[in-house]
């Protein structure tokens, strides 16, 4: 036991509690308090969850099929490559201590007219456009737009936020909301 680090050892003691026997191997210790972030820290880690499509040269592909070399739809009509991915994984106790990081979902159509064109769900800080057609329009964190939140599927305890970084700062097309892409 003394090669085993503190939370080793608690995993250890849960699997062994879990057997015949392990009852009494099992440390008797007051439980841990829980995990706190300070409060005056928000998310602000944009990112598009991975089952949200993105219009690419070979049509509307969910964030986490899109690849380094894919080509993007900007808001411009170029299309940009997709130079690096960054990936968020956020898992069911960190969404607990931290649900500020919990996915906005921006409801079909609320928006306005095929605004989106079906739910999109992307992290609070994911800036978006407000703007219809090609007006240019300011940039809000998605928090803004709507805070409804739930209605995701991570099922397996998991939860993906995709960031993609094109050559140059630009809006991309998610299921019909302009959602900005990074610069590398």
């Amino acid at each position: 036991m003394a090669l085993i680090d503190m939370g080793d050892e608690d995993l250890l003691a849960r699997i062994l509690y879990k057997t015949r026997d392990a009852g009494a191997l099992a440390p008797k210790r007051a439980t841990p308090a829980p995990r706190t972030e300070p409060s005056d820290q928000t998310w602000n880690v944009p990112g598009i969850l991975g089952s949200t499509r993105i219009t690419t040269t070979f049509g509307h592909v969910p964030a986490h099929l899109v690849r380094v070399g894919d080509s993007l739809r900007t808001r411009d009509g170029e299309f940009l490559r997709v130079l690096r991915i960054s990936e968020y994984k956020l898992d069911d106790d960190f969404l607990a201590r931290r649900p500020d990081a919990a996915p906005v979902v921006i409801r079909k159509g609320s928006l306005g007219p095929h605004m989106p064109l079906q739910d999109v769900a992307v992290s609070p800080a994911q800036k978006i456009s407000l703007a219809v057609n090609r007006v240019e329009g300011r940039l809000v964190p998605a928090v803004e737009v709507s805070e409804q939140r739930g209605g995701v599927d991570h099922s397996l305890g998991l939860l993906v936020y995709f960031k993609l970084h094109l050559s140059k700062r630009a809006l991309i097309c998610c299921d019909g909301v302009w959602v900005e892409a990074e610069s590398d």
